[in-house]
């Protein structure tokens, strides 16, 4: 699906998400890339590659100096450990995206929250010791 550009613009605009450009390419590849040196910030990363442990850290240390102190970072398959026939049966390797979450869980300058629905979804932001949204400073309705 992720191959075909036009399916991957398409699939976004019903979403009503007109902004997206698509890189077909790895992280690896992304970050030798021009594109990437030219991002000022992240304010999202969406975390949905190969699903081993090393490969979740890689997809998420080549950002973390580009995400801003409010980004947030939404790693799939996230909770489960299983192998994976996606590349074929003589391609089999383990989802271990939980592996590097369960390090960031002890890592003081994250916080971390799983959504254990399925495979998972988990997000992970900075610690900043502030909140990133309170309602108590909204202006009140008149």
């Amino acid at each position: 699906f992720w191959t075909d550009k036009k399916k991957t613009e398409k699939w976004f605009a019903s979403f009503e998400l007109e902004n997206i450009t698509h890189y077909k390419m790895t992280t690896q590849e992304f970050v030798r890339s021009d594109v990437y040196r030219d991002l000022n910030h992240v304010d999202i990363l969406f975390v949905d590659g190969f699903h081993s442990e090393e490969q979740a850290r890689q997809d998420h240390e080549a950002f973390l100096e580009k995400m801003n102190e409010n980004a947030i970072a939404f790693f799939h398959d996230s909770v489960t450990e299983r192998n994976s026939r996606m590349y074929g049966a003589e391609k089999i390797y383990q989802y271990g995206v939980c592996r590097y979450l369960d390090q960031l869980k002890t890592d003081a300058r994250f916080q971390v929250f799983d959504f254990p629905f399925t495979d998972g979804l988990t997000l992970v932001r900075k610690n900043t010791g502030r909140k990133i949204f309170d309602p108590r400073k909204l202006d009140p309705q008149p």
